[in-house]
């Protein structure tokens, strides 16, 4: 169900990607701070998750790939690990660990 729905989002949240390109996929959990015992497996849950989806055929024919960012455990952390996540070309991001650092 899960990997329906990321599908889903990918493909209708960014109709203007390229047919044949890959889908990034922004992770952000706490590498480094508090949270960063609470988020170690965040990374492996996705990387996960995205193999078994290219597996399958990716999404549309197009596979998957992650950029993996450190929200440093902080709100501004969160913040510039997304900016990050978009400036890498990410259709969509995953995390952070905590809800003080989503919002």
């Amino acid at each position: 169900m899960k990997r329906v729905l990321i599908g889903f989002l990918l493909l209708f949240a960014c109709p203007a990607a390229r047919a044949g390109e890959a889908v990034i996929l922004g992770a952000l959990s706490a590498r480094t701070g508090d949270a960063a015992a609470a988020s170690q497996a965040l990374y492996p849950a996705v990387a996960f998750a995205v193999d078994e989806i290219n597996a399958a055929g990716g999404i549309l024919g197009r596979q998957v790939k992650v950029v993996e960012l450190d929200d440093q455990s902080t709100a501004l952390g969160a913040r510039l690990a997304a900016r990050g996540a978009v400036s890498a070309g990410a259709l969509a991001v995953v995390g952070a660990t905590w809800s003080s650092h989503s919002l």
